[in-house]
């Protein structure tokens, strides 16, 4: 099985890192970026099996990036996680209503948890 390509989009260099080395471990090639805008430009050219994506972000919130990527037939069938410190129930339900796949509160979430649950994704295409 080819490793599946996912795109870390978080600006918070410590829980990227770990997340990254955590999804090295489980089989996964992870591609940090710190920023939404750099996040999005790598998800429209190299197409990833998943993204994760924080929604607090400098140069394009996660909300932004999202929106873009669904809007294009491109990359609209692109998974996306929402991984946040914490948002309004509307801010959640508009980040699902506009195609992300769910969303994990990193509070309530260790990262083996939530590379555990994209394992899962992977074998059964539900998050």
């Amino acid at each position: 099985m080819d490793k599946k390509r996912i795109a870390v989009i978080e600006d918070d260099v410590t829980l990227s890192k770990v997340m990254c080395d955590e999804l090295s471990d489980a089989g996964f090639s992870p591609f940090p970026f710190l920023d939404g805008e750099s996040g999005l430009a790598f998800v429209q050219k190299e197409k990833p099996d998943l993204v994760l994506l924080d929604i607090y972000m400098p140069k394009k919130d996660g909300v932004a990036v999202l929106k873009e990527l669904k809007a294009s037939p491109d990359t609209k069938d692109i998974p996306v996680l929402i991984l946040t410190v914490s948002m309004s129930e509307k801010r959640l339900r508009e980040a699902v209503e506009l195609g992300a796949e769910g969303y994990r509160i990193k509070s309530e979430f260790a990262v083996g948890e939530i590379v555990e649950s994209l394992k899962s994704f992977f074998d059964k295409k539900s998050i």
